[in-house]
């Protein structure tokens, strides 16, 4: 019988421990922040210019109105002032046309130490 209510006990520890695992251990994310499918780009910020309302983030450039919506670890509405070079970012973008660049609408900044999964963008 100890042996049943040892098993149950382990049993219902265990699973306890897995519910109250953050929700980003899996890719490192914040509670709040959007899967990693769901960002047009993630990586790093290469450049900001706020007064040419342009950004580039892994090589692809971005239009960067003043509007855009920030977040960020600490605080999940930020502002351009949380974006700097080098910080690593998930955007949200419209898709711009063959005539104009995409424009952001959302930057996640990522906590320090963040990593992409290599294959986290390709799961179903």
């Amino acid at each position: 019988m100890f042996n049943s209510i040892y098993k149950i006990t382990l049993l219902s520890l265990l699973i306890c421990g897995w519910a109250a695992t953050p929700a980003f251990a899996a890719n490192n994310l914040p509670s709040g922040y959007p899967d990693i499918k769901d960002y047009e780009n993630l990586g790093t910020v290469d450049s900001i210019e706020q007064s040419k309302s342009r950004i580039v983030v892994n090589d692809q450039d971005y239009i960067l109105p003043t509007d855009v919506t920030v977040h960020t670890p600490g605080n999940m509405t930020g502002s351009l002032r949380d974006v700097r070079k080098g910080n690593k970012v998930g955007v949200i973008a419209d898709s711009g046309s063959k005539t104009s660049l995409p424009s952001i609408t959302a930057i996640w900044v990522f906590p320090s130490g963040f990593s992409i999964d290599a294959d986290a963008r390709n799961q179903d």
